[in-house]
Parts: C-alpha cells; sequence; structure tokens
C-alpha cells in the first residue's frame, strides 16, 4: 500500500481542486450540511460563512451563509492581502475578535455589503486535502450602532468553530480519498 501513497495524495488533490465557492454545496452531503448547521447554532452565530479561495488565492468567496444578512455575501470577493481574514490565512490559526462596534475603524466593506454592525467574528482556517482553502467565519451582528451589542463569543464558540473546521475539512478528506481509489462512501 505505501507505494501507492503519493498517488493517491495526488488524485485527492487534484480532486480537492474542483471544490470551489460556486460549488460547494454540491460536494457536501445531507450530514455534512446538517453538521454546518448545527455548529453555528451551537456557537451562536448570527451569520455564518464558509469562504473558500478563488483560484489565485487572492480573495475568498462565499460559499456558504447561514443567516439574513450574509446572503448578500453571494457574488462578493473580499480580498486577502488585507485585513483579519489575510492574517488568519498566513497565521493558519483561529482568530476571535469582540467589542467591533466600538471601534468604529474596524468598519469594513463587510459590513456594508451585509447592512449590519459586526459586533463579534471568528475566523478559523479551513484545509482539505492538506491544503488550506479557505475559511470558516461566524459573526454575531446588530442592526444599528444605537443597538445595544450582543455578548461578545467565548472560548466555546471558538472551539465550536475549530470543530467545524477540522471534521468538515476530514469529510471532504473521505470523499476524496474514496474516489481516488474508486470505492463508494457507504
Amino acid at each position: 500500500m505505501a507505494p501507492l501513497v503519493p498517488s493517491i495524495e495526488e488524485r485527492m488533490a487534484g480532486f480537492a481542486a474542483y471544490i470551489r465557492a460556486s460549488n460547494f454545496r454540491e460536494f457536501t452531503d445531507p450530514l455534512m450540511q446538517r453538521f454546518i448547521v448545527d455548529c453555528y447554532r451551537d456557537a451562536a452565530a448570527h451569520e455564518g460563512v464558509i469562504w473558500m479561495l478563488d483560484t489565485e488565492q487572492k480573495n475568498l468567496l462565499c460559499a456558504v451563509q447561514l443567516g439574513k444578512a450574509s446572503r448578500n455575501l453571494v457574488n462578493f470577493r473580499m480580498p486577502v492581502d488585507a485585513g483579519i481574514s489575510g492574517m488568519v490565512l498566513a497565521l493558519q490559526q483561529p482568530f476571535c475578535e469582540n467589542n467591533l462596534s466600538e471601534n468604529r475603524a474596524a468598519a469594513s466593506m463587510l459590513e456594508e455589503r451585509m447592512g449590519v454592525v459586526i459586533c463579534s467574528r471568528i475566523l478559523v482556517p479551513f484545509f482539505i486535502a492538506e491544503k488550506m482553502r479557505g475559511v470558516v467565519a461566524c459573526y454575531r451582528t446588530k442592526t444599528t450602532l444605537e443597538e445595544p451589542d450582543p455578548p461578545g463569543f467565548e472560548t466555546d464558540a471558538v472551539e465550536e468553530m475549530s470543530l467545524l473546521a477540522r471534521l468538515l475539512g476530514r469529510l471532504f478528506d473521505h470523499k476524496l480519498l474514496c474516489a481516488a481509489v474508486g470505492i463508494s462512501e457507504d
């Protein structure tokens, strides 16, 4: 089996390259879809987004959006050369930030596009076939600056988003491995 590992890994990487923001949902089965929804609910996120890198790895594109405001992110390109998402991709570490509405310098294109004020956010890098493919993100929001802020995210929510990123990546890896060796997923 060991001599076959490099060719299997190469096939998996080739298949993984076909997973894009535009077709992400086609690669998820009902169990994966439920898992995504459950993790965002358990983190008490108002908005949940799975961002995938484009082919040039210069922008993040919205692959999955859960929540009313994140529906506005379809076809939105978020550059990775600046901002927190770029930092998360570069460091490959989870990031959580609360009290964003108090620092209006942090207002962003994302808020403008979503039409809400982002109060808290969690971003976690997302890997498929041992390559970083994007970011799992969740947000707590409010509709106006005058509204009181929702509670910030706590450690449990960061762990929940990390769990989502890791397990979703492993489920994709399983699908890719089955495809690479020509066996059924079931």
